[in-house]
């Protein structure tokens, strides 16, 4: 995106605004350990000179295990959060929003986090 606006003469600052995004969250609800998590997690944007197809690979992770969860109806012992962060690109947005959220719980409830993301760093 920065790319084409500098090619577009376009004042950088004036184009690149403020907007609202919300993260997707899924839960398969755990048997005798409910209250706590299983996080996996992936993010959905990109950036227009990046690499989607590697963004994109963590989405599908992501969503195939949540599938298989409902289509097998497996039960397991703690809850599995699917977690997927908008904002990533901007400096990891969705990911501090669900933070400040969960603050209280991070180290009390959540057992595993696991991000399904590729750096293009």
């Amino acid at each position: 995106m920065v790319l084409r606006l500098f090619l577009e003469n376009t004042d950088i600052a004036t184009a690149v605004s403020t907007t609202r995004s919300q993260n997707l969250i899924a839960d398969f609800e755990g048997r005798d350990l409910a209250r706590d998590y299983v996080v996996v997690s992936a993010h959905t944007d990109s950036w227009d000179v990046g690499h989607g197809a590697t963004s994109s690979a963590g989405v599908i992770l992501t969503y195939e295990l949540a599938r298989l969860f409902d289509d097998m109806k497996l039960y397991p012992r703690r809850t599995v959060r699917t977690a997927f962060f908008t904002g990533t690109k901007l400096g990891n947005l969705g990911v501090q929003t669900y933070l400040d959220n969960h603050e209280d719980d991070l180290e009390k409830r959540y057992s595993v986090v696991l991000n399904a993301d590729r750096s293009e760093e």
